[in-house]
């Protein structure tokens, strides 16, 4: 992944750089994993800015913030790319609003996961 990124930036400089600062941007306003509320620290809890149509699937959304949505590590593999890095969840939002109710309701009955 790392050396895919290091290439693009080659390729693309302009445009890879305005992805990483639209990015950081919209990390620091949203500095909460849309799905669990953890928060980005300097000391260790890395979120990423997950876009939720890919660069690859529409490149004129690349630096949108209306295209972003910010998850923590485990989250962003899990949800935002189902598992698989090659892939992308189309309904990201959808799914991470169907897991934030989930959640809810596991806190507010006290039971907990069995």
């Amino acid at each position: 992944m790392r050396i895919q990124r290091t290439l693009n930036a080659l390729k693309h400089p302009v445009t890879e750089y305005m992805v990483t600062k639209s990015k950081r941007l919209y990390r620091n306003t949203h500095p909460i994993c849309e799905l669990c509320g953890l928060r980005h620290t300097f000391f260790g809890k890395k979120l990423d800015v997950h876009h939720r149509r890919p660069v690859h699937v529409d490149k004129s959304k690349a630096c949108d913030q209306k295209n972003f949505v910010t998850l923590c590590r485990p989250h962003h593999f899990t949800v935002g790319h189902l598992g698989n890095f090659k892939d992308y969840n189309k309904a990201v939002m959808s799914t991470i609003k169907a897991l934030k109710k989930v959640f809810n309701n596991v806190a507010k009955s006290g039971k907990g996961w069995k």
